[in-house]
């Protein structure tokens, strides 16, 4: 299970920005398989990308939260150009190994990573990658 919040910021209206912010609150560990040599629960931290402005690597910032129920602090935020809507946002959650390669999680039903357009006009969040468990919200915040 994933929560994802997504929202505009308030700008004013003659911007022609806006900040996108992504939240991943709260991550359930539904199985772990670490393999030879590395322990269970998984040592979570995530990817990602706004709008395709480069992908985000918050190893050095978020890891490695573990337990298999557990709220996070992980935020992303992106100056988006108003004429981009819907914002395509991808998510990638990763297990931090010391003995190997870190490893992608697979928690979507489609592959390893979250794909979500979130249209700032409608203020929706439509996934065209559902996860498995997952809670995808989104609100906006009005100037």
């Amino acid at each position: 299970m994933l929560g994802l919040l997504a929202y505009p910021g308030a700008a004013p209206a003659q911007a022609a920005t806006v900040q996108v912010t992504v939240s991943l609150y709260r991550v359930v560990e539904l199985s772990c398989d670490e393999g030879v040599g590395e322990s269970c629960g998984n040592d979570y931290y995530p990817k990602f990308e706004i709008d395709h402005q480069g992908l985000f690597d918050g190893k050095d910032d978020y890891c490695c939260a573990h337990g298999s129920d557990f709220t996070t602090n992980w935020v992303h935020q992106k100056t988006v150009d108003t004429s981009h809507n819907p914002v395509d946002i991808h998510l990638e959650l990763w297990d931090q190994d010391d003995g190997s390669g870190d490893d992608v999680i697979h928690w979507a039903t489609t592959g390893d990573y979250l794909d979500v357009s979130f249209s700032a006009v409608n203020d929706r969040a439509c996934s065209s990658s559902p996860s498995m468990g997952s809670t995808v919200q989104a609100a906006s915040s009005a100037a």
